[in-house]
């Protein structure tokens, strides 16, 4: 904390927390199996898969063409993590093999769609090195009759639960403290949902504007437990009145989008750059005359 009690800037180190599950959206490749009869979990993945660029293998996948296709992604744990779950599009991506083992059936869940499926892999990922395999039908919208839309573009696969994200990758702890600045770099590079940041302040006494720089995004500010409002668009002002002398409680809740994995509109292009979130730069305090 930087100021007088006049005039605060709050930067640095905030406590920190997560409203949901983390999410990390993978990269990988891509095979066509288009009698059905490939069975990578022989064959093993090599240089005839493709790789895809968010999700663009860059062929046609129509029903016309292929049975199926096969999907390879990898993922690095630093240790075990209890509550991690792989989603999925839809239960058009039927079969699930993690380090060559079946998951077994998915269940229904919720995170870009509400026909996304998940299967739990807490108790099934090791630490280190984990592959998946997933055997997707082509979707039935790719068809010659009915498609609108680019059909060399697949959904998104997506690991969820409590974890972070480090500088190659790697899914490791929560932290329970980040810096001002973009969270992307900080762990949570796909994020989705409400990041909310705690900290405390002195104040002499009297009101005070609080100004956040949190880019786009929405948020609202409380100060001692009380919210001064939600903001969604503007500059990102609240007046806190009346504050008493001493220390004072903030917290500051920042609201995404799913702009960190569906990158792409229906068109296919342009692919967004993932926008940066969070508080982005110190908070600053100033007291008000009346």
């Amino acid at each position: 904390m930087v100021g007088d009690g006049a005039a605060v800037e709050l930067g640095g180190s905030w406590d920190f927390s997560i409203d949901r599950p983390n999410i990390y959206s993978l990269e990988y490749k891509l095979k066509p199996d288009c009698d059905g009869t490939l069975n990578p979990l022989e064959t093993g993945v090599d240089e005839s898969w493709v790789e895809t660029y968010q999700g663009d293998a860059g062929i046609p996948l129509t029903p016309e063409s292929m049975k199926y296709y096969w999907i390879a992604a990898e993922f690095n744990l630093s240790a075990p993590i209890n509550d991690l779950e792989l989603v999925v599009d839809s239960t058009y991506f039927e079969k699930a093999y993690l380090n060559g083992k079946d998951l077994g059936e998915s269940a229904p869940t919720t995170l870009w769609d509400y026909q996304n499926r998940a299967w739990e892999i807490g108790s099934k990922a090791v630490a280190g090195r984990n592959t998946l395999l997933l055997r997707v039908k082509p979707s039935p919208y790719n068809a010659a009759n009915v498609r609108i839309f680019p059909v060399t573009i697949t959904e998104p696969v997506v690991l969820r639960g409590s974890f972070a994200i480090d500088v190659g990758g790697k899914l490791t702890a929560m932290p329970g403290e980040i810096r001002t600045g973009d969270w992307g770099v900080q762990g949570f590079p796909h994020f989705a949902g409400t990041g909310i940041y705690r900290n405390t302040f002195t104040w002499k006494d009297g009101d005070a504007l609080i100004s956040a720089d949190c880019g786009r995004d929405v948020v609202e500010v409380l100060v001692d437990g009380a919210s001064l409002g939600m903001r969604a668009w503007g500059r990102r002002q609240y007046l806190a009145k009346n504050l008493t002398a001493g220390e004072h409680k903030i917290v500051v809740r920042i609201t995404n989008t799913l702009g960190g994995i569906l990158r792409r509109p229906y068109s296919g292009q342009p692919v967004s750059e993932i926008p940066e979130c969070g508080l982005l730069s110190p908070l600053k305090i100033i007291e008000v005359h009346r």
